[in-house]
């Protein structure tokens, strides 16, 4: 494999600077990060998340200029406040499901009580079903019973 040369890339370190420098719009900067990090999460690991971050900025600042040169400035800072309002909310929605739902099933397969929920009667069944194969059914009954009464009692 060749060395690049070190003139071009210095130049194309540079170019991408001034690019970066040049394309940065401080009122899209949240809707930058926010694309950023929701298209990184099913982009391939080989794509850097700056490249796609400097991607989605001058996607945003040539809408910019094009809204600047129709007159709609204004408009375009608004719209752009608004879109990051939404992405962001959907995101910590869309997020906050998907984790909780993981969390529960996690917990759940390892027989953890979530925010004082006891998996008691789970653990119950499950010493029935082995006891139902260990013992004669009129042993198996009562022996149900007490249980069932001692954690009628607990609770």
């Amino acid at each position: 494999m060749d060395t690049p040369n070190p003139a071009l890339a210095a130049f194309l370190e540079l170019f991408v600077k001034l690019l970066a420098d040049g394309t940065f719009l401080p009122v899209a900067a949240g809707l930058v990060v926010a694309l950023t990090a929701i298209f990184k999460r099913f982009l391939p690991d080989n794509i850097s998340s700056a490249v796609l971050a400097l991607v989605f900025q001058v996607i945003v600042w040539i809408a910019y200029v094009v809204a600047v040169q129709l007159g709609y400035g204004s408009q375009f800072d608004t719209w752009i406040s608004t879109i990051t309002t939404i992405v962001v909310a959907i995101a910590g929605l869309v997020g906050s499901s998907f984790l909780a739902t993981r969390a529960y099933v996690y917990a759940s397969d390892r027989e953890v009580p979530l925010f004082g929920y006891s998996r008691a009667s789970r653990r119950l069944a499950q010493k029935a079903k082995m006891l139902a194969e260990t013992l004669p059914n009129a042993e198996l009954i009562q022996l149900i019973d007490e249980r069932i009464m001692a954690a009628m009692q607990l609770g």
